[in-house]
């Protein structure tokens, strides 16, 4: 962690990233989950039907340089005392809070605020990466691709592939 914080001067968004990525941590520690077993279960799952894996999101380096370059400065402390505070409060959300977030009504409506707190944020974070992952998946070899997102990016990707599909 030392060598990331000296790194800081240099690079502010890292402040961000190493907030994320604390908080993600709590968030997995509560939900008894360990951060990336999604992933770790998409690899499984392909392998076993022989199908082949291709990791096609944006580096998260890039994606955080990006959001911190965007931002105004008072996005950007909002965005750091925002993270800070869940940090300090900690995160605890329930089983069936998560239940109640697969509910696309709720994920709309969740991002829908999350889009109105921190625009640039969002669009940089969900509706830049919903444009690179939906290009990717199109782009992936194969007849039949499995891709495995978030649930916020499924109804961008979504989106952006039937537009793509459409205008062909």
């Amino acid at each position: 962690q030392f060598h990331k914080v000296t790194r800081l001067k240099k690079r502010p968004d890292l402040l961000i990233s190493l907030l994320f990525s604390r908080l993600q941590k709590r968030l997995a520690d509560s939900l008894d989950v360990r951060p990336g077993q999604e992933m770790i279960q998409a690899i499984a799952s392909a392998e076993s039907c022989g199908a082949a894996v291709i990791f096609a999101d944006r580096s998260a380096q890039i994606t955080f340089r990006r959001i911190w370059k965007k931002l105004t400065w008072m996005e950007k402390i909002k965005l750091i005392a925002q993270l800070l505070f869940g940090l300090i409060r900690g995160v605890k959300i329930s089983e069936s809070e998560i239940e109640e977030l697969k509910s696309q009504d709720t994920l709309a409506s969740l991002l829908s605020k999350f889009g109105r707190k921190f625009p640039q944020l969002k669009k940089t974070l969900i509706d830049e990466r919903d444009q690179y992952l939906a290009a990717k998946i199109m782009e992936a070899p194969g007849g039949k691709v499995i891709a495995v997102v978030g649930a916020a990016h499924v109804p961008g990707i979504a989106e952006q592939i039937h537009s793509k599909k459409d205008t062909r």
